[in-house]
């Protein structure tokens, strides 16, 4: 499972929403608008991560919470995938 924090006017973050659900990947989207100052703060400690460059794109493993990166690399994660054959 993917999770999304970004905005929802953010093209960068429409984009990689659209790349996971053109490969039917299961995400969660949580836009950082909808959350109160003190919430995102938390989110930011908690997943050591700023929220200046959007999106924030982490997946969830049986190792954990790993952060993926951004669109660019959820771009090449599936741009590799297709033509890893």
């Amino acid at each position: 499972m993917y999770y999304i924090y970004g905005l929802k006017r953010c093209r960068y973050t429409s984009r990689a929403i659209a790349i996971l659900e053109k490969n039917s990947i299961d995400h969660r989207f949580i836009d950082l608008a909808s959350l109160s100052k003190e919430e995102v703060d938390d989110l930011s400690s908690e997943l050591c991560s700023n929220f200046r460059d959007l999106p924030k794109i982490f997946e969830t493993t049986n190792k954990g919470v790993v952060f993926v990166g951004g669109l660019n690399e959820i771009k090449n994660a599936f741009f590799n995938l297709r033509f890893r054959l």
